[in-house]
């Protein structure tokens, strides 16, 4: 009876701290993970996982409170503005877009105006296609084919002159041609230094602008080898030097204008003075006073015949003709 007292007395006693604890915990505080252990684990996990990249810059965040350490943060990936594509890479890529179609050459010319009146339309021939201009035909003068006592002439082909009116007027002589020609007397063939001059008047004005004026250096003019070299001057104040070998002609001076030159007047009349200057192995050309242009030339080139040379359909007087020989 004793004994069943003090059990009892013994589970009074103990009932209100089960009440309290009815479960014991143990609290006693865990020891914290060094962080060398902590790192270890990290980069074993990291090794069996895909890398990820961190940003060195970014500081371990330690909470002082709680020894757990926060892991590292992975920094976004780096974009490079000057490659559009990545920063997109899964950007679907754009559609080239078709050609257009090639536009037919017809169309091309139709849409093509020209700006200058000056070109040739598409039905018109180029210059090297055209035709070249019809020269006037030679008319034959009045009362043709008669020369002076002492004179000779001659035609650029042939020594006919029936179409060539050459007469005594005044102090001097009248010419009128059909056939372009030359004039000339056997007396004033000269060697090596000259001078010779001839006033020339065109009376009235030919179908288009003709020449006439002097030459020298004349050989052969009385066969189909004749040589001479011609100083010519027309109305529109222009000057030309030629040499003819036979039928062969070349040009030294090209037709230039010269303000030297008297141009033709409105009735087409025009006069002047013309000069040929031959000194050792230079020939001097001059017009009205002025000098018009200086060439070089062999002593052989200088000797032979002077005289007129009046081109065709011309109508011209001719005065104070004189050849001097020095």
């Amino acid at each position: 009876m004793k004994t069943i007292a003090i059990l009892a007395a013994a589970l009074l006693a103990a009932a209100p701290l089960a009440a309290q604890d009815p479960v014991r915990t143990d609290t006693t505080a865990q020891p914290a993970v060094p962080d060398s252990v902590l790192r270890d684990t990290l980069g074993a996990r990291a090794r069996d996982q895909e890398p990820i990249q961190v940003d060195s810059a970014a500081p371990i965040i330690v909470d002082s409170a709680n020894p757990a350490v926060t892991p590292p943060v992975a920094a976004p990936p780096v974009v490079d503005p000057a490659a559009p594509d990545a920063a997109a890479p899964d950007a679907a890529v754009p559609a080239i877009p078709p050609a257009e179609p090639a536009v037919p050459d017809s169309e091309v010319k139709d849409s093509v105006k020209p700006d200058s009146t000056d070109l040739p339309k598409a039905d018109e021939p180029m210059d090297a296609d055209m035709p070249a201009a019809e020269p006037d035909a030679d008319v034959p003068a009045a009362g043709g084919g008669a020369l002076p006592s002492g004179w000779s002439a001659r035609g650029d082909e042939t020594r006919e002159i029936s179409g060539v009116a050459f007469a005594t007027m005044g102090d001097g002589f009248h010419v009128t041609t059909g056939p372009a020609g030359i004039f000339y007397r056997a007396e004033d063939a000269v060697e090596n230094n000259f001078h010779a001059e001839a006033t020339l008047t065109q009376t009235k004005a030919p179908e288009h602008a003709e020449a006439y004026g002097l030459f020298f250096g004349g050989t052969g003019l009385e066969s189909t080898g004749q040589k001479y070299t011609y100083f010519l001057v027309r109305g529109n104040g222009q000057f030309t030097i030629k040499q003819r070998n036979a039928d062969i002609v070349n040009t030294v001076v090209d037709w230039t204008p010269n303000a030297a030159v008297v141009q033709a007047d409105a009735e087409g009349k025009a006069t002047n003075t013309l000069t040929i200057d031959a000194r050792g192995e230079q020939i001097v050309f001059g017009a009205n006073g002025q000098t018009l242009h200086t060439m070089e030339v062999r002593p052989e080139q200088m000797n032979g015949v002077v005289g007129l040379r009046v081109n065709h359909n011309l109508d011209v007087h001719v005065a104070d003709f004189d050849v001097d020989d020095q």
